[in-house]
């Protein structure tokens, strides 16, 4: 019995010393790890930037920033994390720093209106949206994804507004707006001497032609 108590007390031991050599290396690395230090200037880039080795980088100290050898994983036309790794060799030994960078969309979408930012329509006459379409650097084409508000009262001259918004799935938001001119004012209502086609030629709904959408 007494042999067996100390076959059990021995293999503890054992595990003990093992357990030990396992602290004394984990503290090791992480001290040596110390005397590499890395420090990256930007850990974020915007979707479709390119990458560019913008970091220093010290051993006990002194600069090697020239010495170290960078690895990437960065897939940089699409959203994510990813790993830079940089790697130093001296005296037989490998130091290794990973940080992480960040490829994110920050670029708001852009909407483009037919026919401009003005346009006008005889009074009493039906408003027709000419259209629009609204592009982002990330998703691509998101024109189902605009949203139209404001009214255009065609029976009363004036100057209305309607704004257009839209957002990618990154959360950038933009809008743009456009003037809807109600006017009493028509080529063929007008005199002679008041005769101006100013504003009207190009950006006039008229019933006439109002369909072909020109």
């Amino acid at each position: 019995m007494a042999k067996r108590k100390k076959k059990i007390k021995i293999k503890n031991v054992s595990i003990l010393f093992i357990i030990i050599l396992i602290i004394i290396f984990i503290i090791s690395s992480l001290l040596n790890n110390n005397d590499f230090e890395v420090q990256m200037k930007n850990r974020v880039m915007n979707v479709g930037d390119v990458y560019q080795d913008n970091f220093t980088a010290t051993f006990k100290g002194n600069d090697i920033t020239d010495k170290v050898i960078v690895t990437n994983n960065i897939y940089n036309t699409k959203i994510g994390k990813y790993q830079v790794t940089f790697t130093y060799k001296v005296d037989g030994k490998e130091y290794e720093v990973i940080k992480d960078i960040e490829i994110k969309d920050t670029k708001k979408p852009e909407i483009v209106l037919t026919k401009g930012n003005s346009v006008t329509i005889i009074l009493n006459n039906k408003y027709i949206e000419p259209g629009y379409a609204a592009f982002d650097n990330y998703d691509g084409e998101i024109t189902n994804k605009v949203k139209v508000t404001g009214k255009v009262d065609v029976s009363k001259e004036g100057e209305y507004e309607l704004v257009y918004t839209v957002t990618d799935s990154s959360g950038n938001k933009t809008k743009n707006t456009r003037k809807v001119i109600v006017s009493a004012k028509s080529p063929l209502t007008m005199s002679i001497k008041d005769f101006d086609l100013d504003g009207l030629f190009v950006d006039v709904l008229i019933p006439e032609t109002e369909d072909l959408g020109s």
